[in-house]
C-alpha cells in the first residue's frame, strides 16, 4: 500500500527544520540563534521578577512604588525590618551567603568560563523581589541580570558550550534583561561587553546586541509602560553652557567616589562584624525603615518614579527635600547592600547622580535662568553611573536611546571625562572590582613570588586538549572543535611538534567565507616547561589568550597552560 503524499504544510515543515538545520551548523548563525533564545529568557525574567515585585509592594506597602506615595509611619518603619528578614532567611535556607548580581556575573564571564550557580541566581531573585517589595532601597537590574545569566548557564552547560560561547551568551542574557527593564537595547549591550565582557570584539558583538534587542521586544511585550524612566527632553541653550557642564563632571566625580566609598566600607564592616543573616536583614531594613518613617520614603524603593518627578521639575521639590534625598539615598542605599538581601545598586546610582545633578543645574539657573536644570539631572545621572561602573560608553549609549537626542551626546561625553578623571585619582577599580577584590577574587590578580618561581610544566594540563594534523582540511577542524569545549585547537606535524594554533573564531570566518581554511592557523609562541610561570602571566593577560601551548626541547607539544588553572591556584591560595 503507498504512502500518503506529503500535505502542502509538512513538506513546508520538512523544509524549515533542514533551513535550522542548516543554521545550527554555521557557528556564526549558531551563535546569533542562541543570543536570540538568551533575549527571550532575559525579557523573560525581567517581567516576571517585575510582577513578583508589584505584588510584595502592593501586599506589603499599598504601593508598587514608595518613593512617590505616602506610607504610614508605623508601616514604613516595620515592613522593611520584616522585608529584610524574610529576604535573608529565603537565603539562609538556600545555603547562599552572598546573593548573586553584577559582581557575580563579572567573575563568572571573565574568571569562571560563563559559570554561574542557578540556584544562587534564583534565590537571590527571590530575596530581591521580597527587599525591594518591603521598600529596601535597591535596583532590579542585578537579581534580574543575575538569574538571566544563571539560567543560561545552566542550559549552554547541558548543550555542551564551550567556555568562549557560555561567557558571551551568559553576558547576553544579562543584557537583556538590562534591556527589559530600560528600553535600551544598544546601551544594554554596551553595558554588558564593556562591565560584563570587558571587550568589544566582533565575535561578542552580535550575540550580545541580538540578546539585547529581543529582550526589549520582551520586556515592551511584559511591561509596556513600566520601563524604569521617562526621560524628558535634553536641552542646551548655548553652547558655553559646555563649561558648567565640565564643572558638573567634577562634582559628579566626587559623588562617585563618595558612594563608591559608602557601599565599600559597609560591606567591609558587615564582613568584619560577622552579623547572622537574619540580624543583618533586620538592621538593614530597620535603617532604610527608619528613613522612611521620618517622612523620607522617597529613598524607599528602585525610586523609578520619583527620578522621573526630579528630572521633569527638580525645582518643584525644593533644594532641602533634594539635598535629603541626596544623602539619605546613599545612606539607604549602603544599609541595603550590607543587609544583602539581593537587591542590586545599579538604580541608587542612577538616582543619585540625576539628584546631584538636579542641585547642580538649580545653582546653573541663578546665573543663567534660561538653563535646564533636569538636562542636567539627566546628564549627572549618566556621569555618576560612568564612573562608579567604570563604563563611560554603554552610559552615553543609554542617554542618548532614553532622549533620543543626539545633543546629548557631546555633553554627556565631556562631563563623563572629567567625571572619570576626578575618580581615576582615587583609584582605577570600579566599584564592583573594589567589591570583588574585597573578597578575595581581583580580576586582574597578583601572583606571589613563590608562585612566579615555580615552573609552567607544574602548573600546564598534560591530556585532554585537541590536536589536528598540519595543514588540516576544513572539515577536520570542524570535527576537532566538536571533541572540545575549548576556544582553540593545536596544529602539530606527524612528529608531534608544534606548528601553530585554530582559534575557533578564524574557523567560524573561514567557513562564513566559504575559503579553503588558507591561513588560520596562527602563532602563539609556545612556552618551555622549566619557564617560570611568572613569566607566562604576562602573556597570559593579553586579550582573548586564555591558553598557550607548552613544548619540549624537541618542539613537541607536550602540554597547554591554562589561564582558569592559573587562577585555581590563586583561588586556592586566597582560600587557604
Amino acid at each position: 500500500m503507498e504512502e500518503p503524499a506529503p500535505t502542502a504544510a509538512r513538506r513546508a515543515l520538512d523544509r524549515a527544520r533542514a533551513r535550522v538545520a542548516r543554521l545550527l551548523q554555521d557557528p556564526s548563525a549558531r551563535m546569533l540563534l542562541l543570543g536570540a533564545a538568551a533575549g527571550l529568557v532575559g525579557g523573560g525574567v525581567a517581567g516576571l521578577f517585575d510582577f513578583a515585585r508589584l505584588v510584595v509592594g502592593q501586599m506589603a506597602l499599598g504601593t508598587a512604588d514608595p518613593s512617590v506615595h505616602a506610607i504610614p509611619w508605623w508601616r514604613a518603619l516595620l515592613v522593611p525590618v520584616l522585608g529584610g528578614v524574610l529576604a535573608s532567611a529565603v537565603l539562609r535556607l538556600g545555603a547562599v551567603e552572598r546573593p548573586a548580581g553584577i559582581s557575580s556575573l563579572i567573575e563568572a564571564v571573565q574568571l569562571r568560563g560563563g559559570r554561574l550557580r542557578l540556584r544562587d541566581g534564583a534565590l537571590t531573585a527571590a530575596a530581591a523581589a521580597l527587599s525591594l517589595g518591603t521598600g529596601h532601597a535597591g535596583g532590579r537590574e542585578a537579581p534580574v541580570a543575575a538569574l538571566a545569566g544563571a539560567l543560561f548557564s545552566s542550559v549552554g552547560a547541558r548543550l555542551r558550550l564551550r567556555s568562549g560561547e557560555l561567557r558571551v551568551l551568559v553576558a547576553g542574557a544579562a543584557a537583556a534583561a538590562i534591556s527589559a527593564s530600560f528600553n535600551t537595547p544598544l546601551g544594554s549591550a554596551a553595558l554588558a561587553l564593556e562591565l560584563l565582557l570587558g571587550s568589544f570584539a566582533l565575535k561578542h558583538f552580535g550575540p550580545v546586541v541580538t540578546a539585547s534587542v529581543v529582550g526589549t521586544l520582551v520586556g515592551q511585550a511584559l511591561l509596556g509602560e513600566r520601563v524604569a524612566f521617562h526621560a524628558p527632553g535634553f536641552t542646551l541653550e548655548r553652547p558655553a553652557e559646555l563649561v558648567a557642564y565640565a564643572a558638573l563632571g567634577a562634582a559628579c566625580g566626587v559623588v562617585a567616589v563618595l558612594f563608591q566609598v559608602a557601599v565599600t566600607w559597609t560591606d567591609r564592616l558587615v564582613a568584619r562584624l560577622g552579623p547572622t543573616p537574619l540580624l543583618r536583614g533586620a538592621v538593614s531594613g530597620a535603617v532604610v525603615g527608619g528613613l522612611g518613617a521620618l517622612g523620607l520614603t522617597g529613598v524607599m524603593g528602585t525610586g523609578y518614579a520619583l527620578v522621573d518627578r526630579v528630572l521633569a521639575d527638580p525645582g518643584a521639590l525644593g533644594v532641602p527635600l533634594l539635598l535629603a534625598l541626596l544623602v539619605g539615598k546613599g545612606v539607604a542605599t549602603a544599609a541595603t547592600f550590607g543587609g544583602r538581601g539581593g537587591a542590586g545598586l545599579f538604580s541608587p546610582i542612577l538616582m543619585v547622580g540625576a539628584v546631584a545633578g538636579s542641585l547642580f543645574g538649580l545653582v546653573v539657573q541663578l546665573l543663567s535662568p534660561e538653563a535646564s536644570a533636569g538636562s542636567y539631572g539627566l546628564v549627572a545621572m549618566g556621569a555618576v553611573s560612568a564612573a562608579v561602573l567604570r563604563a563611560p560608553l554603554a552610559m552615553v549609549l543609554v542617554l542618548f536611546e532614553l532622549t533620543g537626542s543626539y545633543t546629548v551626546v557631546p555633553t554627556t561625553l565631556i562631563t563623563i571625562s572629567v567625571a572619570l578623571l576626578v575618580t581615576s585619582g582615587f583609584g582605577p577599580a570600579s566599584l564592583h572590582e573594589a567589591l570583588l577584590g574585597a573578597r578575595g577574587v581581583p580580576l586582574h590578580p597578583e601572583v606571589p613570588e613563590a608562585l612566579r618561581a615555580r615552573a609552567v610544566g607544574e602548573l600546564m594540563q598534560r591530556d585532554g586538549y585537541v590536536t589536528v594534523p598540519e595543514r588540516p582540511a576544513l572539515d577536520a577542524v570542524v570535527a576537532a572543535f566538536q571533541r572540545t569545549r575549548d576556544d582553540v585547537v593545536w596544529v602539530v606535524d606527524d612528529a608531534g611538534r608544534y606548528r601553530g594554533a585554530i582559534d575557533v573564531q578564524d574557523l567560524v570566518d573561514a567557513l562564513g567565507g566559504g575559503g579553503s581554511g588558507e591561513g588560520i592557523v596562527v602563532q602563539i609562541p609556545p612556552l618551555s616547561p622549566a619557564l617560570p610561570v611568572g613569566e607566562a602571566v604576562a602573556r597570559l593577560a593579553a586579550p582573548d589568550v586564555d591558553a598557550l601551548p607548552v613544548v619540549d626541547e624537541a618542539g613537541r607539544l607536550i602540554g597547554v597552560l591554562y589561564e582558569h588553572a592559573l587562577l585555581e591556584v590563586l583561588g586556592a591560595r586566597e582560600g587557604g
